[in-house]
């Protein structure tokens, strides 16, 4: 493949790419993390440090099941297994073809102007700048944290991280979830075996059930594509499903109770055009229907005069003018016909 070809394929990949991130930056209720939009290009993922308890789900501390054994935060089960977290300025260079002007992967806004985040959580920027052609990670809070773990000095905050995720994005078919997940088993400990876990506690927590029915989709929806597009040797994926159960009867519950009580926009406007119809309007159009009836089809005894003397009556029409001919005592006379003159 040519140059030229293939930078226009990693276009085009990127902007799938982007149209996949925004989609999935708009969800909300996920339990171990929040995203926020940030223009086209940017996203945050705020990561807790620590698995959030949600009221479905007993202590995930206290609850095997919840915690992927084997994954915690050491040196030899990190994606990063005795390498630095982040990318040195050399391999930086040679990524963004800026060799020899010195410039690395640089983000669009340095750390220094980031705000300041609380304590148990840490703030990620995905990004996905047209300029480099591929998306990158720059931790943008609490960097101690994570450069103790990896050695690297506190001169390297604005290098983006070392991911098995983003590096393999050019060669492989890498969706934005597997990024986020790599980016909460990195943060978290424990790990929890399913980083997309849905905190029920938050839809419920909705102000009207409008809000349940519109997040809650968006939610299913979501998951739906995780599901679809992990492989079985994902561990996440059997969690995934649970939940996908377990939101979707919470949508069509809420979906359910909008209906019947009549307060679905759909349904509010159905009922509003029977009540017009029942309130007159069926009315009106009968006895309309009916008055057109006894115009054109007049009483025997009412012929004559509906239908007047010969001559009397002209139809005209784009084909010629129709004049009436016969005798009147029938009541329905005959018509002439004058052809008109021919415009080619």
């Amino acid at each position: 493949m040519d140059p030229e070809a293939k930078e226009a394929a990693m276009k085009e990949k990127l902007d799938c790419y982007l149209v996949e991130a925004f989609k999935m930056g708009t969800l909300r209720g996920f339990q171990h993390f929040y995203m926020y939009l940030r223009g086209k290009e940017e996203m945050t993922l705020t990561v807790y440090h620590e698995p959030q308890i949600s009221s479905r789900r007993c202590s995930i501390l206290h609850n095997p099941t919840e915690i992927s054994v084997g994954e915690s935060l050491t040196a030899s089960q990190l994606p990063y297994d005795k390498q630095t977290l982040v990318l040195s300025q050399g391999t930086q260079m040679k990524l963004s073809g800026l060799k020899d002007k010195g410039v690395g992967l640089p983000p669009a806004s340095p750390s220094d102007n980031e705000q300041s985040s609380a304590s148990n959580t840490t703030v990620f920027l995905i990004a996905g700048y047209s300029r480099y052609s591929c998306p990158y990670v720059w931790v943008r809070s609490n960097h101690q944290r994570l450069m103790k773990m990896s050695g690297a000095g506190d001169g390297e905050k604005d290098h983006p991280l070392r991911l098995k995720s983003t590096s393999r994005w050019k060669h492989e078919e890498v969706h934005i979830w597997e990024i986020i997940a790599e980016l909460v088993k990195l943060c978290m400990y424990p790990t929890p075996r399913n980083p997309f876990a849905v905190d029920m506690k938050y839809f419920l927590s909705l102000s009207s059930t409008h809000q349940q029915v519109l997040a809650s989709a968006a939610m299913m929806q979501g998951l739906q594509k995780i599901a679809m597009n992990s492989s079985d040797e994902k561990p996440y994926l059997g969690k995934v499903l649970e939940d996908l159960l377990q939101v979707s009867r919470l949508h069509y519950s809420a979906l359910l109770s909008l209906v019947t009580s009549q307060r679905l926009p759909v349904a509010q406007q159905r009922a509003e055009e029977r009540e017009r119809k029942s309130s007159g309007g069926g009315k009106r159009r009968t006895l309309s229907g009916g008055s057109r009836d006894r115009d054109r089809y007049p009483s025997g005894g009412q012929q004559t005069a509906q239908w007047g003397r010969p001559g009397d009556m002209t139809v005209q029409s784009t084909q010629g003018v129709y004049t009436t001919q016969g005798s009147s005592k029938t009541g329905f006379p005959g018509y002439g016909f004058t052809p008109a003159p021919s415009l080619f």
